[in-house]
């Protein structure tokens, strides 16, 4: 007898019955992940910070 050997993850729809309900995230955090957002606030301070000391010395 021929048995299905696929190694595919079989994925339901949105199938709660097993007691979980997955997190809704809405808004401007919701569509960023965590890191994403960190990476952000990073880079402005650090763009920010760059734009100061050009400004110190060209003053």
């Amino acid at each position: 007898m021929a048995e299905n050997q696929s190694t595919e993850l079989a994925l339901t729809g949105n199938d709660y019955s097993s007691g979980e309900q997955q997190e809704q995230k809405s808004g401007f955090v919701g569509s960023l992940g965590g890191m994403d957002l960190v990476r952000q606030i990073t880079l402005i301070v650090a763009l920010t910070i760059c734009l100061a000391i050009a400004i110190l010395i060209i003053m």
